[in-house]
């Protein structure tokens, strides 16, 4: 079970597989809950949804707003920013293929 994230200067893709199906969502620049997308140039990562499922599950419903950092093959790193509280960090390394 995993989470492909691919960007580009103007888009994000969130790609995952699981064992309830596949999805696809696509972000753009232009959308009104997006406030910024930026890529120097195009990126993907892969990371496992077992251990982004939980941290996503148990901040992201209290989060004002989520920001994503990661470039291809280094960790992602998700900052929640949580209202009266503070802001969350949280890093994830890629997932390896063996």
């Amino acid at each position: 079970d995993y989470l492909t994230i691919t960007t580009t200067d103007s888009k994000a893709e969130f790609s995952g597989k699981g064992d309830s199906g596949e999805v696809v969502i696509d972000l753009d620049k232009d959308t009104d809950d997006v406030h910024e997308i930026s890529s120097t140039k195009e990126s993907t990562g892969t990371y496992s949804l077992e251990y982004l499922n939980p941290v996503v599950k148990a901040v992201g419903t209290t989060a004002g707003s989520i920001t994503c950092e990661f470039s291809s093959a280094k960790p992602l790193r998700i900052e929640f920013k949580v209202a009266n509280i503070g802001r969350i960090h949280f890093y994830l390394a890629p997932r390896v293929e063996s």
